[in-house]
């Protein structure tokens, strides 16, 4: 058998020979690809992405891959790999052809059309794909087994999309000083290219990183499962994920710009768990330390409170034209060009009055001067710091092994403790819980579909958050959102059973409890600001509104507390006893809400 011709050696320095298949086209894509095997020095051409100088610059939703946990690799994978008692075999590394700027690190956006192109060496025919100076496929049209792949290394990263744990131990392993059965190892793997699947009309496919990042989702949703951080990140399929992703991008391309091009009042990366809670093989498991609010927490706030049903209004979907596709109309899915309209539509209409009410909120502020302090003076100090932050926006830093590595970690664990002081010492306690940001959420949200109604036109989400944040703020001063034991008696009162039950727990905290009890109030508690706006009528009926919405959260708080108060003093029958409980917690209810009537509603 005459091996494929060779092609062009000053386009492609890298070449491997294996047997070529295609998988079936989608979204005007297809993946053609290569099954082989690579021995221990090709470990050096293998990547993962956080691993390619400038990655960190990337989309954040590109950054895709799970944080490789060095405990299963040198506690598990490494023993596995070297112990001669036992069989080694595992399933193939799928690794990616990934084009990437020389200069500037970025990857290429690109997947073109590329024509086959039929062509005889030797009595054998082949069909070549080739994206000229990245790569080249040559198909052998009759032993798929006999084809072979080329490429440029200077320009194509060879990327390891699925089993990055086993490449980091038999890269771990490598590195080990002296003979090792390694040295023998032929490594099966899987290496995949990504193409136009047709050049027939307008449609695109997605840029190939959105291909890629598809295909490990896809992957990985077969194996183990990614976490729900990590499935937001990737979805582009969803209006909410699609808007949380945005959110978060910003942060990240503003921490991306030199130190001087900076806007130092916006939200950092740090500030973000984007990546999501991640589960180490000890048992253990870590969230992104020092931060604040998780994409989870911003995706329900998206869906529950801003977008859900009320997406279309929210983004002004009916305006647009064309319209989204229908399959989104007919199924709620979006489609490449759907996502990349919702992306507009958040980052033009949403975003800036939401960032603003995030990055203005004044402990977020404070907090947020107070982290790019710490981390500016941290990283003055030392090397190793750098590293460390690197690590808690990332997940890991570049550093394996050495000197460094160890200083790096030792650096990380001391910033992480005063990174939780910090946070600990920033925030009143229903700002560090949940509850609390889940009702300004709310309440921002809804008292901009109030403002609407009443001025009878639609105010720009800035125009609104720009209104809302310094009554916010007030409201915030006047230490409203503090722990129970730090409330004034009044407050401590009008917060029982809303969101502190009798003994001073927090009580409905969750995603759909907010809108019917912390959330109207806090509601009413900003517009207490704005009394000099309104109307008597007007507060009539916002009054109406709000109050509404608290009455069958006070009830069913105060009837839980006259049943306990009562349950072993009363005599009667059992209807006797639940008429009584209804009647004194009715009339509970209504003290209640004429006391607190009379603090929102009255200068």
């Amino acid at each position: 058998m005459t091996l494929p011709p060779p092609v062009d050696e000053l386009k492609y320095n890298k070449e491997k020979l294996g047997y070529f298949g295609e998988l079936g086209m989608g979204a005007h894509a297809q993946i053609r690809f290569l099954q082989c095997a690579v021995n221990k020095d090709e470990l050096d051409d293998i990547t993962l992405i956080e691993n390619i100088p400038g990655s960190e610059r990337w989309e954040i939703r590109d950054l895709f891959q799970r944080d490789v946990d060095i405990t299963r690799v040198e506690k598990s994978i490494l023993p596995y790999l070297q112990d001669e008692t036992k069989v080694k075999f595992f399933n193939p590394l799928t690794l990616v052809l990934l084009p990437v700027d020389v200069v500037s690190g970025v990857p290429d956006s690109d997947v073109p059309y590329v024509k086959p192109e039929k062509f005889a060496k030797d009595g054998h025919d082949y069909i070549r794909y080739e994206r000229t100076g990245l790569f080249c496929v040559d198909q052998h049209e009759s032993v798929a087994a006999y084809s072979k792949l080329c490429w440029n290394s200077n320009k194509v990263k060879l990327v390891a999309i699925d089993g990055q744990h086993r490449l980091s131990a038999l890269k771990y392993w490598k590195e080990l000083p002296g003979p090792k059965d390694l040295d023998t190892w032929q490594i099966p793997v899987v290496i995949l290219g990504m193409f136009r699947a047709d050049n027939i009309g307008n449609h695109k496919p997605a840029s190939l990183l959105e291909i890629v990042r598809k295909t490990f989702m896809y992957i990985n949703s077969r194996a183990e499962e990614v976490n729900e951080a990590r499935r937001i990140l990737l979805d582009d399929e969803e209006v909410e994920a699609v808007c949380a992703q945005e959110l978060v991008q910003a942060s990240h391309s503003n921490d991306c710009r030199p130190p001087g091009e900076r806007d130092e009042s916006r939200l950092p990366l740090l500030f973000f768990d984007w990546r999501g809670q991640v589960r180490w093989s000890d048992g253990g498991a870590a969230s992104a330390q020092g931060a604040v609010l998780s994409i989870e927490e911003v995706h329900a706030w998206l869906t529950e409170y801003i977008l859900g049903d009320k997406t279309s209004i929210a983004l002004q979907l009916q305006d647009l034209d064309p319209p989204l596709s229908e399959i989104y109309r007919e199924s709620g899915i979006l489609t490449h060009e759907d996502t990349n309209v919702i992306r507009k539509r958040f980052k033009e209409i949403i975003y800036p009055g939401f960032s603003f009410l995030l990055d203005t909120f004044a402990p977020f502020k404070a907090y947020v001067q107070s982290l790019r302090r710490f981390e500016k003076e941290k990283t003055e100090e030392s090397e190793a710091a750098k590293f460390a932050f690197q690590k808690l926006r990332f997940g890991s830093h570049t550093v394996l092994l050495g000197q460094m590595k160890d200083l790096a970690d030792k650096s990380f664990g001391t910033i992480v403790e005063q990174l939780t002081k910090m946070r600990q010492d920033s925030f009143d306690e229903l700002i560090e819980r949940d509850i609390g940001m889940r009702a300004i959420v709310y309440a921002f949200a809804d008292l901009k579909d109030t403002r609407d109604k009443i001025n009878k036109k639609t105010a720009s989400w800035k125009e609104h958050a720009e209104w809302f944040v310094p009554k916010l703020n007030k409201v915030y001063a006047g230490g409203w959102f503090g722990a129970y034991s730090d409330l004034s008696t009044e407050q401590r009162k009008i917060l029982t059973h809303i969101c502190f039950d009798a003994a001073g727990s927090i009580v409905n905290y969750k995603i759909a409890d907010v809108p019917k009890a912390l959330g109207p109030l806090l509601a009413l508690l900003v517009l207490h600001q704005a009394l000099p706006e309104l109307t008597v009528e007007r507060k009539a009926e916002l009054w109406d509104q709000y109050s509404e919405s608290l009455q069958a959260t006070l009830r069913r708080g105060f009837r839980k507390e006259v049943k306990a108060r009562l349950k072993d003093t009363f005599k009667g029958t059992q209807a006797e006893f639940i008429a009584e409980v209804n009647k004194v917690a009715d009339k509970n209810v209504g003290d209640r809400l004429k006391l607190i009537e009379k603090k929102v509603m009255n200068p």
